[in-house]
């Protein structure tokens, strides 16, 4: 397993974490968010964009300048793996936050080269329950 600790040296990161927010910092599977009432999909994305302005300010992240593209690696550590197609889905209200609190500019492929991967959490592993979230500016 690669240390995004590590590798985040070099751009914009934060981690969300299960100890810090609750049980909120898991990204649930798509399959849940798409079969619960869509209230409760609205505060997820609201939960998320809390999460996100808290730590970018936490950070000192700053917002991206217009039109800059970035790549996006979202790291997720959970108790359950989840399958390709739904990870990727699952992040969705993630990167939505990301864009509206302008950690990213857009989600389309002219401003965000997406990268996401998963990893078992327990305690064997030593890892905890968390959503890390990095960010590189790709030159053109």
């Amino acid at each position: 397993m690669t240390n995004w600790k590590l590798i985040a040296k070099k751009g914009d990161w934060f981690e969300v974490s299960v100890e810090k927010y609750g049980k909120g910092a898991v990204v649930k599977s798509v399959n849940v968010m798409m079969r619960q009432h869509w209230s409760h999909t609205s505060k997820a994305l609201k939960r998320w964009r809390l999460f996100v302005g808290n730590e970018m300010r936490a950070n000192h992240i700053k917002k991206v300048p217009e039109s800059s593209k970035y790549r996006l690696t979202i790291i997720s550590y959970r108790s359950r793996l989840l399958d390709e197609d739904n990870l990727f889905a699952s992040h969705k209200w993630v990167i939505d936050s990301l864009r509206k609190e302008k950690f990213i500019w857009d989600d389309d492929p002219k401003h965000m080269s997406l990268r996401v991967h998963q990893y078992k959490a327990n305690k064997a592993s030593g890892e905890k329950q968390s959503t890390c979230i990095y960010r590189k500016k790709i030159s053109e």
